[in-house]
């Protein structure tokens, strides 16, 4: 009986050493606690609006923000979008083929756009080469069968902006509208038929 209750005290004892240890390590350099928390008055003072319209997920409260002359602002603004439900596409599209920024054309790519959207922004990658990156980010995520069969068409062309981004947004339609068997020969052949890696 003796030893029970020793027992009993060593653990208690042992516990209560463990539990106000964890307390000290959690608040003191824990990994819950910053650092340096975030006290910089350039995010707090000067930007609350931003972080305001990103929590309540509106649109038009993101606008001022696109326009920021800060890069990261900008960036950060377009990020939001991304997640943020949209009424009109069309004016977002504006302003990222006026910006084209990575941010702007990712934004753009995770909402769904209209067929007119797609034939319009596949016009826009025959104007301009310098928008083609963002366009095949937007038709790979966003794209329907006749945008497979405008990327299968451009395949012949020199320049298609970012290989990378290009190739994925094939792949990515491939899967997603189901392309025929004979799409799919045709793509690979023209894949394999090219010099380019």
């Amino acid at each position: 009986m003796r030893y029970t209750r020793l027992r009993v005290w060593i653990i208690f004892f042992s516990v209560l050493v463990c539990v106000i240890l964890i307390l000290n390590y959690a608040t003191k350099r824990g990994p819950y606690k910053s650092k340096f928390p975030v006290t910089d008055s350039l995010v707090t003072s000067a930007y609350p609006n931003l972080y305001q319209a990103i929590s309540k997920r509106d649109a038009q409260a993101l606008k001022p923000f696109f326009s920021s002359q800060s890069a990261t602002v900008r960036k950060q603004a377009w990020r939001a979008l991304a997640n943020t439900p949209v009424d009109s596409l069309s004016a977002f599209i504006n302003l990222a083929e006026k910006q084209n920024t990575d941010a702007a054309w990712f934004a753009v790519s995770q909402h769904k756009c209209s067929g007119n959207q797609l034939r319009a922004l596949e016009e826009s990658w025959k104007r301009h080469p310098d928008y083609r990156s963002g366009i095949d980010r937007v038709l790979g995520q966003q794209g329907d069968e006749q945008s497979l069969d405008f990327l299968v068409n451009q395949l012949n062309n020199e320049k298609h902006g970012d290989e990378a981004q290009f190739a994925l947004a094939i792949g990515r339609l491939i899967t997603r509208v189901r392309a025929s068997q004979d799409q799919q020969i045709e793509i690979i052949q023209r894949a394999f038929g090219g010099n380019d890696e």
